[in-house]
């Protein structure tokens, strides 16, 4: 007598495959992509600027933040996106990158570099009342701006002096 258990095995091992379904089994298809969403409407409320301790830390969006340049936190806004911060009180504006999370005190809704916060003038009071319109969604990698938009904020590209700001990548031109 042979023994049956091994028998069934190799059989049911020759019979599975044919009870399979000859189609693949597929995963659902993502939901595609529709137009993004308009950036939201321009907001009012507090600002401040970051701490000087903070210089040389990582950011949410993983850069390392730096005082010297023209950055942002904000809670929602996506990394990388642009935004036109305006002071309410002497109408000085500026544009900025996201790429932070915070404000965390209640009544802010953006967090400014030391450099921003000096152009619109506030460093001495520490907080003012500020319009922030987002202007464009991150277009580049880590909320890098291309070559064309590093003068506007007075980092030369690349190219020009042969020099970036520290932490900022080379751009090629072309």
């Amino acid at each position: 007598m042979r023994p049956i258990l091994p028998c069934l095995l190799f059989a049911s091992a020759l019979l599975l495959p044919a009870a399979m379904p000859n189609e693949p089994v597929l995963a659902p298809a993502p939901a595609p992509e529709g137009p993004r969403p308009p950036a939201p409407a321009a907001q009012i409320g507090s600002a401040s600027f970051y701490h000087p301790i903070l210089d040389g830390r990582m950011t949410a969006s993983g850069q390392t933040f730096s005082s010297s340049l023209m950055t942002a936190a904000h809670r929602t806004l996506e990394f990388g996106t642009r935004v036109r911060v305006t002071n309410l009180e002497n109408l000085r504006s500026v544009i900025v990158t996201i790429n932070d999370r915070g404000p965390y005190v209640r009544g802010r809704i953006i967090d400014l570099s030391r450099r921003a916060a000096a152009a619109l003038g506030f460093v001495r009071d520490g907080v003012t009342r500020v319009r922030v319109e987002p202007l464009s969604p991150r277009s580049t990698s880590r909320g890098a701006l291309p070559p064309a938009a590093a003068p506007a904020f007075g980092i030369p590209a690349a190219g020009r002096s042969g020099r970036t700001a520290p932490g900022w990548p080379r751009f090629r031109a072309g």
